[in-house]
């Protein structure tokens, strides 16, 4: 590589690391208690549209969308973390069309995506083109529940306070407090 080449190169890198610390200063200010450990993807146009609480982490690669008003659906798209929750690296989380509200001291583990509306099903006209559901949209995670590596929690989903979710488990039910789940799609395994 020619070094002039090599010399944009490095400035091209060297702003792009610069507009990501600007980026995490805003965040720092605007969500005190939260960390976030770049690189990560943070999309949340308005900022009343997310609560975080105390000591919570968002691990690198992470994906963060939270929209208040899209045009696919009524619902607003909110999302709330609690006290000292930690989210793994590489999470999906997609507040959009519905809401997402995950409780304190919670752990999830990397590649885990939770999503919190989705297409309605009408064979009529492409998916792309179809509002998004209402009737089964948001996520509520309780209190201290640990999601396994790779889980998928669909919307609608309700999950009680000291679960857990095996990893690679895709979520398509409410799952009672205390007892484990896992499998696709998940089913208890274990009560308390």
């Amino acid at each position: 590589m020619a070094p002039i080449q090599l010399g944009k190169l490095l400035l091209k890198s060297f702003r792009s690391h610069i507009r990501r610390l600007k980026a995490e200063a805003n965040h720092r200010e605007r969500y005190p208690g939260l960390t976030l450990k770049s690189p990560i993807l943070f999309t949340v146009p308005d900022p009343s549209a997310l609560v975080v609480g105390d000591n919570v982490i968002i691990e690198a690669f992470s994906e963060i969308f939270v929209i208040r008003d899209t045009p696919e659906s009524p619902l607003p798209g909110f999302l709330t973390i609690g006290d000292h929750t930690e989210i793994g690296s590489f999470a999906n989380i997609r507040a959009a069309g519905g809401s997402i509200s995950i409780g304190a001291h919670c752990l999830l583990a990397q590649h885990v995506s939770i999503i919190a509306s989705n297409h309605a099903r009408r064979t009529e006209e492409s998916f792309v083109k179809q509002a998004w559901r209402t009737d089964k949209a948001g996520v509520t995670i309780g209190n201290g529940v640990w999601i396994g590596t790779g889980a998928i929690i669909l919307p609608g989903v309700t999950i009680g306070d000291n679960a857990i979710i095996g990893a690679g488990s895709v979520v398509t039910k409410n799952v009672p407090s205390g007892q484990t789940w896992a499998g696709n799609p998940a089913r208890m395994i274990r009560a308390l």
